[in-house]
């Protein structure tokens, strides 16, 4: 198999750490919109390397950084996706409450995938499955790699958001 995600794309690429290649999205239905490509072929993100996520991480920080300085985005999703190439891939999109304009081009964030609500029986059904699932399996410990600079292992990547006012 031939696998696009494999080679450099040329005028999409922007930037390359010593894990992964940043590249803009052909969709820019979202300005600023782009991803984080593995170096080498995978097609789970589970088998990621200690050194491969430390090097996302940072990656991710540095990625966002530069949209925020540029674009100003409002927040940003993280998705793995892989349901058009099947090597592991980061999108990193910025998401905009009002349109940004760029380069004589106005850029306005519509999210096309339209709601899907099903019913709270079914739905109930759903959270059972998954729960029976993971009762089923036993759990798989792997450390995760920490920041160099990380001071408490505990909040290295789950900070503790502010707490909101009691009314």
């Amino acid at each position: 198999m031939d696998c696009l995600l494999c080679h450099p794309l040329p005028g999409y690429e922007v930037w390359e750490r010593a894990h992964w290649r940043l590249a803009v999205n052909y969709n820019q239905n979202t300005l600023g919109k782009c991803f984080l490509i593995l170096k080498r072929h995978d097609e789970d993100i589970c088998d990621l390397t200690s050194d491969e996520l430390t090097d996302l991480w940072t990656a991710i920080r540095r990625v966002r950084d530069a949209l925020r300085t540029r674009f100003q985005p409002d927040r940003f999703n993280y998705s793995f996706l892989m349901n058009q190439d099947r090597h592991v891939h980061l999108h990193v999109i910025p998401r905009y409450d009002a349109p940004r304009a760029f380069a004589g081009l106005d850029f306005l964030d519509r999210d096309p995938i339209p709601p899907f609500s099903i019913p709270d029986p079914i739905r109930d059904q759903l959270v059972m499955t998954l729960r029976e699932a993971l009762d089923e399996q036993p759990p798989v410990i792997i450390p995760h790699p920490l920041p160099h600079n990380a001071v408490d292992q505990d909040t290295a990547f789950f900070p503790q958001r502010p707490q909101r006012p009691q009314r």
